[in-house]
């Protein structure tokens, strides 16, 4: 159970990964972006026993969407990049890899930015998640 839906701590937010129980809200995605958990998110989304995995891998693409959406000053954007560069390089996970390479992409060509292709890259991580859903059912 989580107490505060659209402030969950850590704990809750790990519980609801490993749980049967679908999203608490549809707002599910923003209430995590808001925490800005990076380091729990990617462990989540390469953790194979992790039953939101999927979703995990989803909620990268949209940090980096929101956060680009929200911040309109190309340095700030450029420091975000970095920090979601730097604390995910250890990762050797095949999805995050990719997830740092669309990363160091944008970087390059900070001004190349879409935040629909963002979502969609998003998006096929997230149909996975659903179907995964619907097939425990």
């Amino acid at each position: 159970m989580i107490n505060n839906i659209s402030n969950p701590s850590i704990t809750e937010i790990r519980a609801w990964a490993f749980s049967d129980t679908y999203l608490p809200t549809t707002e599910w995605d923003l209430y995590l972006v808001w925490k800005d958990e990076l380091l729990l998110f990617l462990e989540l989304a390469v953790d194979h026993k992790c039953n939101k995995q999927n979703y995990f891998k989803y909620l990268l693409y949209y940090m980096v969407a929101y956060q680009f959406k929200r911040l309109s000053d190309p340095f700030e954007k450029n420091l975000v990049l970095h920090r979601y560069l730097n604390e995910s390089k250890q990762i050797k996970h095949g999805d995050i890899r990719i997830w740092r390479n669309e990363i160091i992409a944008l970087q390059r060509n900070i001004h190349s930015f879409s935040y629909d292709v963002w979502i969609e890259k998003g998006l096929i991580y997230h149909k996975t998640f659903c179907l995964s859903q619907i097939a425990a059912k």
